[in-house]
């Protein structure tokens, strides 16, 4: 696993074994894709007691966003075009503004890209990561 995905894994204090988890998902991306993943996103929900619930994993290729819904119990990977493709996205935020978040903040990323759609969603610390996400490959890819 790349010392990037490590550094964000390690920040939003995942457990080891959704770390090992992950690393399984990303020995699989060469059957959907030839392109190296370069940068991964963990959905998150905070849930009783503020615990934090990981639901869906993210890889980013330079081309193609993967999902793997429900991560943790199965493997249900697919694969949507996001290079010069994004025909549709919206942002929705609780308690931040983006510069300042707070452990109860979220930021949540809807989008669609040639008629498939999908949702990121993040709490805490994380919400710096789905911001970076949303630069790097969704307001640069917006296709009208």
């Amino acid at each position: 696993m790349k010392d990037l995905f490590i550094n964000y894994l390690d920040d939003i204090e995942t457990p080891s074994i959704i770390n090992s988890r992950i690393n399984r998902i990303l020995s699989l991306n060469n059957f959907m894709t030839d392109e190296e993943v370069v940068d991964i996103f963990i959905c998150d929900e905070l849930v009783n007691d503020n615990i934090h619930e990981y639901t869906n994993l993210w890889l980013f290729t330079e081309s193609f966003a993967l999902e793997a819904k429900n991560f943790q119990k199965t493997i249900d990977l697919d694969i949507t075009p996001i290079k010069d493709s994004i025909d549709y996205w919206k942002i929705t935020t609780e308690d931040t503004n983006l510069s300042f978040v707070k452990d109860n903040s979220t930021l949540t990323l809807e989008f669609a890209s040639q008629g498939i759609s999908g949702r990121l969603k993040a709490t805490g610390r994380n919400c710096k990561y789905l911001k970076k996400i949303i630069e790097s490959y969704f307001r640069k890819n917006v296709f009208f």
